[in-house]
């Protein structure tokens, strides 16, 4: 086995009687997994504003709209945001 295992795989150190370990990594689904790239081309479908990840939702720097990110996929569905607290939803 070697020292460098990915995620899930089992490393054996080198000093004698040590045993195996399994290296850590995010959970499947974990938000932090979502790439930087996506995230740079995804845009408020409210307002077309940018968006951040903060911690399992990501959030528009435009209206304040929070959506979750559900095993691993931004849920970019207005149905779906958290509105900022303070603010109304507009009434259809």
């Amino acid at each position: 086995m070697s020292a460098e295992a990915g995620c899930g795989e089992a490393t054996r150190d080198s000093a004698p009687g040590a045993g195996a370990r399994v290296a850590s990594c995010p959970a499947p689904g974990d938000p932090s997994l979502l790439d930087k790239d996506l995230l740079d081309i995804l845009a408020c479908p409210a307002c077309r504003a940018d968006v951040r990840l903060e911690g399992d939702r990501i959030v528009c720097a435009g209206c304040g709209r929070r959506y979750p990110v559900r095993d691993g996929i931004p849920i970019m569905l207005v149905e779906e945001a958290e509105t900022p607290a303070g603010s109304a939803e507009p009434k259809r």
